[in-house]
């Protein structure tokens, strides 16, 4: 397994290549569930997926809130975009956005480039730099 995690102005990006090994199928019938632990709950919704061609995707987008002290809520959000490059692989991307920053947050459609971009690096069909 691989991976990166790198942050800046409008969010927080993981990156992860994992394999080879199992990968289970991609779960039906899980549309939006909903995360509790402490002070935090989340709701996960399932998205469109990005299409790329021969691989499976799918995509889901998180919005969390946190009650902190006094009561205040914190709230973030991350959109995850999954593919499944051969079998035994799996690519994620997940942007999360940086609660509170004066900054515009990261669009929702970036963690689907950056996982276009991972699966044509890995599979070899990126385009040459310059």
């Amino acid at each position: 397994m691989r991976g990166v995690g790198r942050s800046g102005p409008g969010g927080i990006i993981h990156a992860v290549v994992a394999g080879p090994g199992t990968v289970a199928a991609i779960p039906s019938g899980c549309q939006a569930w909903t995360l509790r632990g402490g002070r935090t709950s989340a709701t996960v919704t399932a998205v469109a997926a990005p299409d790329i061609l021969g691989m499976p995707t799918a995509a889901m987008s998180t919005v969390a809130t946190t009650v902190v002290e006094g009561g205040t809520e914190t709230r973030s959000h991350a959109d995850t975009a999954i593919a499944y490059p051969s079998p035994g692989y799996v690519v994620t991307v997940t942007v999360v956005t940086d609660p509170g920053s004066a900054l515009p947050e990261l669009g929702p459609d970036v963690a689907g480039r950056l996982l276009r971009s991972a699966t044509d690096e890995i599979s070899g069909s990126a385009e040459p730099a310059g």
